[in-house]
């Protein structure tokens, strides 16, 4: 065997080690004994331009749009494209723009040596406005307080002019008055109303300049309050159409006690448990001080940081015990995917 070979061969050799202990492609991790096949039969790894996913690739859109989300979400991989082959996957393969050649490792993207069954990563925002209701499951009016925050130096909504702020809560439905300034930016405020008794509320966003924006804040059950006696306050928290990045979030919040039950019904199947966990569509209902709070997207009680207290109670004394969730199940997002309506549903807590 001449010099040459040993080198071509050893090169092979090297890489085939290098990409099954790292994993090449997002879904499948690592590099079957078919996809080395191909590799050998042509001698070597091909050029980037050879493997290129096709330029024509559509946007993401609706089923595929959802099952790609992951892609999306994942801040550090630069991901541009994804390959929509479903069979035998648990998490969609995505190909970064900065390395287009990874589509030859995606399992059932790869026909006869041609990147196929891709789309592309939608624009920011394509589905629209995610807009919010809020649903009074008892037979008797419940006062909310309807809080949005403000803008941050990191995180999902850094530019206050691509937010929608308290005042224009306030201006833009017919139920949320008496709208008051929290500082901590122009935005950061409430406005209270009423969700009549089997009835509901919503906040719409219907101009095009608003279905952009970043909505972000909370929903506090009986009003604006920091702690009130005895059990404190249920809240329903979420940070829609971000501005700086592609990931929705909506959790159940009882860091400040609890006062009713929630659950939040989601728009769409794209809703996953945070870090990678399975998709949900409705969380909650959340239950009492003493009741089984380790849900997917609820912060048990007194919990600030999903497993444990950071810091002292927001609320003292609320709860006399905590309970933590075992694992960081608390926040579930939706990345790549916008749009619908998220319902918070209020009911009474359970006897």
């Amino acid at each position: 065997m001449n010099n040459k070979k040993l080198v071509a061969i050893s090169a092979v050799l090297f890489l085939f080690s290098l990409f099954t202990a790292t994993g090449f492609c997002e879904g499948d991790g690592k590099v079957s004994m078919e996809q080395w096949t191909e590799i050998i039969k042509h001698g070597s790894v091909r050029s980037t331009s050879q493997w290129h996913p096709p330029d024509n690739s559509p946007p993401c859109s609706g089923t595929d749009a959802v099952w790609c989300g992951p892609c999306w979400d994942n801040k550090d991989a630069n991901n541009k494209w994804c390959c929509t082959q479903r069979e035998g996957k648990s998490f969609p393969d995505c190909v970064p723009e900065d390395h287009p050649e990874k589509c030859q490792f995606c399992s059932g993207c790869n026909e006869g040596g041609k990147c196929s069954k891709f789309c592309t990563k939608p624009a920011h925002g394509a589905g629209g406005a995610t807009n919010i209701r809020i649903t009074n499951s008892m037979n008797r009016d419940i006062k909310i307080a309807f809080v949005t925050g403000a803008e941050g130096k990191e995180g999902a909504c850094k530019d206050s002019n691509k937010m929608i702020s308290y005042q224009w809560i306030a201006d833009n439905t017919t139920w949320c008055k008496d709208p008051t300034h929290l500082g901590g930016g122009v935005n950061a405020g409430h406005c209270t109303g009423i969700v009549p008794k089997n009835g509901f509320v919503e906040v719409t966003r219907t101009k095009s300049e608003d279905a952009l924006k970043c909505l972000t804040g909370s929903i506090h059950i009986g009003g604006y309050s920091s702690c009130p006696p005895p059990t404190g306050f249920t809240q329903g928290e979420f940070t829609l159409n971000p501005t700086d990045t592609e990931t929705e979030a909506v959790d159940i919040s009882l860091v400040n006690g609890v006062n009713y039950a929630l659950t939040i019904n989601l728009p769409d199947d794209a809703w996953r448990v945070q870090d990678g966990g399975s998709m949900v569509r409705s969380i909650g209902p959340s239950e009492g001080l003493d009741g089984n709070n380790n849900k997917n997207g609820i912060f048990p009680p007194g919990c600030t940081d999903c497993i444990r207290l950071v810091g002292e109670l927001p609320c003292s004394g609320i709860p006399p015990k905590l309970k933590c969730q075992d694992k960081r199940i608390c926040n579930i997002y939706r990345a790549g995917v916008t749009g619908g309506t998220v319902n918070f549903v209020i009911s009474d807590l359970p006897k």
